[in-house]
């Protein structure tokens, strides 16, 4: 576009200030803030149209908490088993966690992500080895190691789909994406390698035969526009081939050329609708009136609905009970322990025991009627939580890691709340375990961003001169909300006011 020189000196003072802007978030004056930035756990924040519908948060809507069940109580407790060992600590499991494939996140349950964790840092630790997980957990698993006979120049192979739900680990792959379950020939024997796959986590193991397969181009694109006989090469090792036959090849070819053939129909029919909404366009204008849809109809491709993938994935993290494939996993990780001799049955059942006992939501009562009867105590909570419970016979910090309890109070004027974004830190030792909806994708994606909608799901409503509060457990901080104290705080009775601390008051989602 052209401008006189008037227009573009009274724009000048507008884009100056743009620009001086830009300038100013680039150098971190300004908030901007980038949801996600850390991956697939950092979920504070993020947009939350299609996490959870209204009311599926709020006690009265949703379906009750689901009690653990034992094989994610030992999960649990394995943890702290496995550190007081010395064999994982609690940012080693969240380095697992967060380095889970993308789709084994989304589709496992929290502690089923726990169990892969701990899976993927016995091996980085050599606590356990390949043998251990095809011997207990997973049988079919490749490995590090030549899964049959050696292939030879002409025969027909198969690309191997990686099963992704059976990784506990991001993995290193050399073998593209594009080329899983294609069938070629193989071109040439190259050698014997290292597997890079081992050697990115600083594993040995047996040497692997490198090939160098042939596909048809054709076989692999459906919209490839270049000859019948072009092809690519790729080099692939071993454990990643399974055997064809030339029937596999052929019909490999025949269902390739169908996918080309529905490809360019589909792209035609494009073309033509395309050209059909330009000449509908163009006869709109010259008569004056449209021929479009103005009662409401659609085309029929405008109706398809797709579910969105984060409901997906916060269906798999709220369904009923556990998926049976990651207890499954779960069980087969302790059966690899046990049999390795890096713990016991026993020592695991006393881990479970203890937790069940120890860490309470009566726990949190005896403290918040303490601090609610002495105002000394109270202040020495509020200072330094920790040491204050300790005159109750408690210990704050997790069993498995040094954490710092923070206390923050409640009164007429303010309203605290807890979240963990970036995975579920709870004071599991002083409550209990945190319940279910704590740990949901959605709860921790909203809380950070639309705190007093999900407070109403809840069934809170905190007046407009309330200031709220969110305080985000992110590292080695543990929180827990002092509510406020009821009027009756002196005539109550003790069994009255232990009864008024529930744990959602104590996570402060309700008032």
């Amino acid at each position: 576009e052209s401008h006189s020189p008037t227009e573009r000196a009274s724009e000048r003072p507008g884009r100056d200030a743009a620009r001086r802007a830009g300038s100013m978030a680039e150098q971190g004056t300004a908030a901007q803030g980038q949801p996600g930035a850390l991956g697939q756990h950092d979920v504070g924040g993020k947009d939350p149209t299609g996490f959870a519908a209204p009311g599926t948060l709020a006690p009265g809507a949703r379906e009750e908490d689901f009690p653990m069940l034992l094989w994610e109580k030992q999960m649990h407790s394995l943890l702290a088993v496995l550190a007081r060992k010395g064999h994982i600590s609690v940012d080693e499991l969240r380095r697992g966690v967060e380095g889970l494939p993308e789709n084994v996140y989304a589709r496992c349950s929290y502690y089923g992500k726990w169990a892969r964790s701990m899976l993927a840092i016995s091996l980085e630790r050599n606590v356990l080895s390949d043998e251990d997980v095809r011997a207990h957990i997973l049988p079919d698993w490749q490995g590090e190691e030549n899964s049959a006979a050696p292939f030879q120049v002409d025969d027909y192979v198969r690309v191997r789909e990686e099963s992704f739900l059976s990784n506990f680990q991001r993995p290193h792959l050399r073998t593209p994406g594009y080329i899983f379950g294609a069938v070629g020939r193989i071109e040439r024997l190259v050698g014997e390698f290292a597997a890079p796959e081992l050697l990115a986590f600083r594993r040995e193991g047996p040497k692997q035969t490198l090939y160098r397969v042939r596909f048809r181009q054709k076989d692999i694109w459906e919209r490839y526009q270049g000859k019948e006989n072009d092809t690519i090469d790729v080099e692939i090792y071993h454990p990643w081939l399974s055997a064809a036959t030339a029937e596999d090849f052929e019909a490999q070819r025949e269902l390739a050329a169908k996918r080309a053939e529905v490809a360019r129909k589909l792209e035609k029919q494009n073309i033509e609708h395309q050209h059909g909404l330009a000449h509908d366009h163009d006869h709109a204008h010259s008569h004056g009136h449209g021929h479009g849809h103005g009662d409401g109809h659609k085309h029929e491709h405008e109706d398809h609905t797709h579910e969105a993938r984060a409901v997906v994935e916060q269906t798999a993290v709220d369904r009923e009970g556990p998926p049976s494939e990651d207890e499954q996993f779960a069980g087969g990780l302790v059966r690899a322990l046990v049999a390795k001799g890096v713990i016991t049955q026993e020592e695991l059942t006393k881990a479970v025991e203890a937790a069940e006992t120890k860490g309470s939501i009566a726990n949190g009562a005896r403290i918040v009627v303490r601090a609610w009867k002495d105002s000394d105590f109270k202040q020495r909570l509020l200072t330094d939580a920790n040491e204050a419970v300790r005159e109750l016979g408690l210990e704050a910090s997790n069993p498995h890691a040094a954490t710092k309890l923070v206390v923050v109070e409640n009164d007429k004027d303010n309203h605290n709340m807890l979240v963990c974004t970036l995975c579920s830190c709870y004071p599991t030792g002083l409550l209990g375990p945190s319940p279910a909806w704590y740990k949901s994708r959605s709860y921790r994606a909203r809380v950070v961003r639309e705190p007093r909608a999900v407070l109403e799901e809840f069934g809170t409503s905190l007046p407009d001169d309330v200031h709220l509060h969110v305080h985000d457990s992110t590292a080695d901080c543990r929180y827990m909300v002092l509510p406020q104290a009821p009027e009756n705080l002196s005539t109550a009775s003790e069994d009255e006011l232990v009864a008024l601390v529930t744990r959602d008051r104590l996570i402060g989602v309700s008032r």
